[in-house]
Parts: structure tokens; C-alpha cells; sequence
């Protein structure tokens, strides 16, 4: 910006001095926060039998006695194992059919997911941003990602939209949230993929934070089993990329995994949702991320 000053005395004479002052950039604060939204994990029970039905129950655990929550595990444990039969009243075993490796996969994501009625979901938006760092730190498992990020920078000038010097980062924040444990209700945290936390300025024209990650411990024997009732599919890691350049102005754009379910705050205020996608078969995929791409929906440009 060029500013020109020019001044008369009382005699009539004039003078007058400009200068030019750069003024940058500050994007806005962007969160990205990825939740399991159990009211839209499907649990058709067609052609599901009487005895899943006990181990797995419709209403998840609330209402299993110790017997049958030892049964459950005991078959999530041989799934996550590779067997996929079943174990039928009269002792003989079977395979699993489509429907009931659905059903288990769908069960195992509905009621380990973010449920509201138990206060285990995000906010529609954060009064300050002191209430969304306690939310980050006190309230894990009420999300499954968490992803933070806001700069400011110069830019060339408009010609060909680049980064003028390195930009500033002001918020940099990703993490992995806790989900409780479909069976037992206890809380397990979830493991970082390498992506996670990664930031980086690609060919001065985009500056981006990734967040990146998946079930562990305890409940990441739920991913072999997950990959069991899926095969040939495998899970993929789940994510979002959170995107700023000087060719999109005031705009930002993020991408996101397919699965869960993704609300965009800006400025703290929920501004969009990204649906996870109808059924969680949709994050598995023959080339698995990692090592393969992950399967990204376009990007949400706003």
C-alpha cells in the first residue's frame, strides 16, 4: 500500500513524501474436528441370527450381562485373529455371510463412536479460545481427530500466487482423540499415523497441516478384525489436511478421509459439516492408506 502525504505552510509553499508498506495476510483459525456420528452407522438386522444378535446386541453393551460381554470379546479376539466363522447353537461352526460381517463391522463403529446423548461429541462452537484448547485436552473422547492451523503471511504480490518469505505460524495444533471401548466403556487413546502433525510450505504456493490417525492398543486389535470381516479390504487411516495459499485470497480448502464425520469451525464457530460417509466399508479400500493415497473426498473450499 502506497501512502502519500503532502502538506502546505501558511507561506503557500508545499511538500510532500510518500512511502509503501507491505501488509500481509492472517488467514482464519480452522479447525477441523473428526467425530464418529453413531445416528448414521446403519445396524440392519436382516438376516442376522438370534445368537448374534445376543453377542451383539442392538442396543450395544447397556444391556449385556458379563457372560455375554466375555462372548463378545472372545469373537472380536478371533476375529482379530483372522477366523471369521461363526459358532452356531449346536456347536458346529460356519462361515460369516456378507450381512453378518456388515453387521459386526457396523456395530463395532456405532457403538464406539461419539454418542451425544453422552456428551461424547463436539460443540456447535467455542465461546473463546481458551474453551477450545480445554476441549482439546479435557474432552478426547468426544472426537477422534483433531486438527488446528492459522497463519499469516506476504505474498509476491499477486504474481503467481506465491508466498513472499516463509509464513508465520500462529496455530498449529493436531490430535488424536480416545474412544471408548465398545464393550467395556473404557477409554483407549488412539495411535498417531506418521503424517500426523506434519506442516509444511510445498513450492512457496501452499501451506498445509496435516492430522493423521487410527485405533491402537486394546482397541487396535479392532483394526486386524475390521480388516477381517472387510477382506479383501483394508482400513485406512483417517485424517483431514488443512490447506492455505495466496491464490485463494481469504478462502481456505480441507481434505478429508471419507470416514468419520467432519465439522469445520471457523473463528470457533461451526461453519460446515463434512458427512462421514453411509457405511464405514467406504474407508476401506484395496490400497490401504498407508502405504497407498488416502481416499480423500474433494476438498471443502470456503
Amino acid at each position: 500500500v502506497k501512502f502519500k502525504v503532502k502538506a502546505t505552510f501558511s507561506d503557500g509553499q508545499t511538500t510532500e513524501a510518500t512511502k509503501d508498506i507491505e501488509i500481509g495476510v492472517r488467514t482464519d483459525d480452522i479447525v477441523a474436528i473428526g467425530w464418529i456420528d453413531p445416528t448414521k452407522v446403519p445396524l440392519s438386522t436382516d438376516g442376522i441370527s438370534h445368537s448374534m444378535q445376543q453377542v451383539f446386541p442392538t442396543d450395544g453393551a447397556a444391556s449385556m450381562s458379563y457372560v455375554q460381554k466375555a462372548l463378545t470379546t472372545l469373537h472380536l479376539g478371533a476375529l482379530a485373529v483372522g477366523d471369521a466363522g461363526w459358532v452356531e447353537d449346536d456347536g458346529n461352526i460356519r462361515p460369516l455371510t456378507a450381512s453378518e460381517r456388515t453387521y459386526i463391522l457396523n456395530w463395532m463403529f456405532k457403538f464406539a463412536g461419539n454418542d451425544c446423548s453422552k456428551n461424547r461429541c463436539p460443540p456447535e462452537s467455542f465461546s473463546s479460545s481458551a474453551e477450545l484448547s480445554r476441549f482439546m485436552t479435557a474432552h478426547r473422547t468426544s472426537y477422534k481427530l483433531f486438527n488446528r492451523f492459522q497463519i499469516k503471511y506476504l505474498t509476491d504480490g499477486g504474481r503467481g500466487g506465491r508466498f513472499k518469505g516463509s509464513p508465520i505460524v500462529i496455530k498449529q495444533e493436531t490430535k488424536i482423540g480416545l474412544t471408548n471401548n465398545p464393550i467395556t466403556d473404557g477409554e483407549e487413546a488412539g495411535m498417531d499415523g506418521d503424517l500426523n502433525g506434519v506442516y509444511f510450505v510445498e513450492n512457496s504456493e501452499i501451506a498445509y497441516l496435516i492430522n493423521d490417525g487410527t485405533p491402537r492398543g486394546p482397541l487396535g486389535a479392532a483394526v486386524a478384525a475390521f480388516n477381517t470381516l472387510a477382506d479383501p479390504l483394508k482400513w485406512s487411516h483417517i485424517g483431514s489436511r488443512i490447506e492455505f495459499s495466496p491464490t485463494l485470497g481469504t478462502y481456505y480448502q480441507v481434505f478429508t478421509q471419507v470416514y468419520p464425520t467432519y465439522w469445520l469451525f471457523k473463528n470457533l464457530s461451526r461453519e460446515a459439516v463434512i458427512e462421514q460417509a453411509p457405511m464405514p466399508i467406504g474407508n476401506f479400500s484395496l490400497t490401504p492408506y498407508p502405504p497407498g493415497p488416502a481416499p480423500h473426498i474433494p476438498p471443502y473450499i470456503r
